[in-house]
């Protein structure tokens, strides 16, 4: 806390000049006070921000997501490999369809892919879109 000074405004005109800059020096500590408040305010905010931002593209872990995200659709699913989902899923997958719902397990998963989409007339395929990939690292081992 400041103390402000305390001048009476009346008087000879030296007073009264000396009371106006007090009260515009008292107002202006009081923008910068304000100011100061913001700025920090500000910099907490970018920080956690970055907390929770995306990794650097040239990571370890968004190149490895990035050769596995490609493996299983470019090679898995485009080409029906189903040893890539084999390979890549864990044994404690699940998956939501929009339609069919849950599936809970990798077995049940990778036999919906080879009913629905390698032995359907109408395969469908999904193209990667360069520079589209967003990894943001979970912390506390991935613990929401």
């Amino acid at each position: 806390m400041r103390a402000r000074m305390s001048t009476e405004c009346w008087g000879e005109n030296e007073v009264l000049l000396h009371c106006s800059q007090t009260l515009i020096w008292n107002k202006l500590l009081d923008l910068f006070v304000v100011m100061k408040i913001k700025i920090t305010l500000l910099l907490f905010a970018f920080n956690f921000i970055n907390l929770y931002s995306q990794i650097d593209q040239t990571s370890i872990l968004f190149k490895e997501l990035k050769t596995r995200d490609s493996l299983l659709f470019n090679v898995g699913y485009n080409t029906c490999d189903l040893n890539q989902f084999e390979s890549l899923l864990d044994d404690d997958f699940e998956f939501y369809h929009d339609e069919a719902g849950l599936i809970n397990s990798k077995s049940a998963f990778i036999l919906s892919v080879k009913k629905r989409i390698c032995n359907s007339s109408l395969k469908p395929s999904r193209e990667l879109e360069e520079n589209s990939l967003q990894v943001y690292k979970l912390e506390k081992n991935g613990q929401l």
